[in-house]
């Protein structure tokens, strides 16, 4: 069983879930295979559990008790306005009994002309258009971000996003595509790559290595690469899965598990076509994935107009599991890649595979299948390395690897029996695949960090995955601790300290530690609600101004903890857009980048105008203050100066408020 936990942990992908020894208690919520949670989708088979708690006993319940019990933080606006006013009544009040004192010391015995006097002085010192400006520039602001896909909720937020000086970012949908997307196949000892992001099947497929240009394109047809062609057939064939186009809009959907649509999507990229191969190849039974086998397998008979005296047995799952019942192999197919190929086969040039499009038909001298069992070669321990290898450098670099194989069994073969699963399976090769980041989150983020803003990367996703994001997006520039195996910060006052950290780390450390700790880390995995919660806040000790984005139910305590909470408006739950002071209608975090511009624009039009009516307030407060202290009568009285403040000083000022 897989179960969708996003709205809990953010993780893209289904957690395969079954009934395994009893767990951690402080586990994190990714870790607990043999518990189902509340408000959770079921993507995959069946199960039947028992029920260990309800209402808020429930991982739901008790993110809503932490809602329920985060204050909620006022803007920075608002407190610096709370403070200013604070300060400025106590100024005003200082001068009105000033000027009350010395009306009576004077000689001045007309209560109400000295009474008068101190009101004057008060109406005069007050910026009255103060809250009318306030209210027309983040009004202004408020409509200018909703063009920008930004939706404010509470107008305060409008300049608390120029205010910021941290951005705690979710991975899933906001930084990333939240679309699993092929990057990598490895078959017949050659690497390609895959390029295109998303489920649209617009891309290509190109050989990875450092030997000369055979030709501008190279395609599967043109050199029969039977291996590559093989691999793609086996992930489209061994799927559940489907790509649905909507045509009206364009848009590619996708029909079931993201990692499965994934490879279907590779196969379009080479122009292999989806319907003609599930035609070609229908379906006779299926053995679903279980953690415990670690694989998927499933049987198929070739078209009612081909003669193949065979059925075909296609395995998907965990490298480690695949090459266990792995026999036999297929070595490099194309002579004269192999002769150009280096012995260490490293990264290099590019060669399309993809310059026409490519579907099975009779004529094709391979139709049945790419590869022939007669090609296969033993697989020994030291091939199972070298794919081994391949495999952990995929992973490395976040990537999630899956394993293909085949195998031919007799006509008469009509059910998949375990006994079909011992050896004999021919290797085919591996698919990796990640949730590639945005395009424009890159150019974000580095605008962000060049305007001073330190973005930090919060998600329940694995570590590898986070760190790799977090590379290509720039949010770390790491280096490898070769002693401890960890990234480490390379460039920061903190060297040495952990540049990404996991929940299981953050455990570990008091609330002082990680005070220091938010400092310098810029990536935290595996993160539970709790510990977003203590993040948010223990940035927030250090003085910083934070916006939190997230999507999630696990996403809302902190999103009310924020100074200013970012919610996804396209993915994102209701708990999470009502804990939010914004909601993005594009899920991009590009748009949070446009949004914290034109804060800061607002921010500075405020500054302008209170720089244009104070002096005229307190010009015109001296001007009443002076006529006290020499004995005159008033040089003006409260209601022109209400009107001067309210009128000509307004009028005048707002024109600061409209500047770009």
């Amino acid at each position: 069983m897989k179960i969708d936990e996003s709205t809990l942990t953010g993780e893209s992908i289904s957690v395969e879930k079954d009934k395994v020894e009893p767990v951690n208690e402080d586990s994190v919520i990714s870790d607990r295979k043999n518990m189902a949670f509340l408000g959770t989708l079921v993507t995959y088979g069946h199960g039947l559990g028992i029920v260990t708690a309800i209402g808020d006993m429930t991982e739901a319940g008790s993110i809503s008790q932490s809602i329920a019990t985060t204050p909620e933080i006022t803007t920075p606006l608002t407190r610096k306005l709370a403070q200013f006013s604070q300060n400025l009544l106590y100024i005003i009040l200082a001068l009105a009994v000033i000027s009350f004192i010395v009306s009576m010391v004077r000689g001045v015995h007309r209560v109400e002309l000295v009474f008068m006097s101190s009101i004057a002085l008060t109406v005069a010192a007050i910026p009255e258009g103060l809250p009318a400006a306030m209210t027309i520039t983040l009004a202004i602001g408020v409509s200018i971000m909703a063009k920008k896909h930004a939706i404010i909720r509470k107008l305060p937020a409008v300049e608390a996003l120029g205010s910021t000086t941290v951005i705690c970012s979710d991975k899933t949908g906001t930084l990333t595509q939240n679309q699993m997307t092929a990057t990598a196949i490895y078959c017949g000892g050659i690497k390609y790559s895959v390029s295109g992001s998303g489920y649209s099947p617009k891309g290509s497929i190109a050989v990875q290595a450092n030997f000369k240009q055979i030709s501008s394109n190279i395609s599967i047809t043109s050199f029969k690469l039977r291996q590559l062609k093989e691999c793609l057939i086996s992930g489209i064939l061994c799927n559940d899965s489907h790509l649905v186009h909507q045509k009206e809009n364009d848009v590619w959907e996708a029909k079931g598990d993201p990692t499965e649509v994934a490879l279907i999507v590779s196969g379009l990229k080479a122009g292999l076509n989806e319907a003609v191969i599930n035609s070609t190849f229908p379906r006779i039974d299926t053995l679903p994935f279980e953690s415990h086998l670690q694989y998927m397998v499933t049987l198929h008979k070739t078209s009612d107009d081909i003669d193949f005296p065979f059925h075909i047995l296609y395995l998907k799952g965990a490298v480690e599991k695949i090459l266990s019942i792995c026999s036999f192999y297929i070595k490099v197919y194309n002579k004269e890649i192999e002769e150009n190929l280096p012995q260490d086969k490293g990264y290099g040039n590019v060669i399309t595979t993809n310059d026409n499009k490519y579907t099975l038909n009779q004529d094709d001298d391979n139709f049945v299948m790419g590869l022939t069992d007669e090609e296969a070669c033993p697989l020994l321990d030291s091939d199972k390395s070298k794919i081994l290898k391949v495999h952990e450098e995929m992973a490395s670099n976040g990537l999630r690897v899956l394993g293909f194989a085949r195998k031919l069994v007799p006509l008469e073969k009509d059910k998949i029996v375990s006994s079909d699963m011992d050896t004999n399976f021919i290797f085919i090769g591996l698919q990796a695949m990640l949730d590639p980041p945005r395009t424009e989150a890159i150019s974000a983020v580095r605008s962000c960090l060049n305007a001073g803003i330190k973005v930090k990367m919060i998600t329940g996703d694995n570590l590898h995955t986070a760190i790799s994001i977090a590379r290509q997006i720039g949010i770390i520039e790491i280096v490898q601790d070769s002693k401890n195996n960890i990234p480490i910060n390379s460039s920061n006052t903190n060297r040495g300290v952990p540049s990404a950290i996991t929940g299981y780390d953050i455990k570990r450390h008091s609330d002082s530690d990680l005070e220091n700790i938010v400092k310098s880390t810029n990536v935290f995995a595996r993160v539970s609600p709790e510990q977003k919660l203590s993040l948010v806040k223990a940035i927030q000790k250090s003085g910083e101004i934070v916006a939190v984005t997230g999507d999630g139910v696990n996403d809302a305590p902190a999103l009310r903890q924020a100074d200013i909470g970012i919610a996804m408006g396209v993915t994102g739950t209701e708990v999470a857009k009502e804990a939010a002071d914004m909601v993005l209608t594009d899920d991009n975090f590009a748009s949070i980048e446009s949004a914290v511009r034109e804060g800061r624009g607002i921010f500075d039009n405020i500054t302008k105008f209170l720089t244009w009516t104070l002096p005229t307030n307190f010009g015109e407060a001296m001007i009443i203050l002076v006529s006290a202290l020499i004995g005159t009568s008033l040089i003006i009285l409260p209601v022109q100066i209400l009107w001067v403040n309210m009128t000509t000083a307004l009028i005048l000022g707002i024109m600061l408020i409209f500047e770009p």
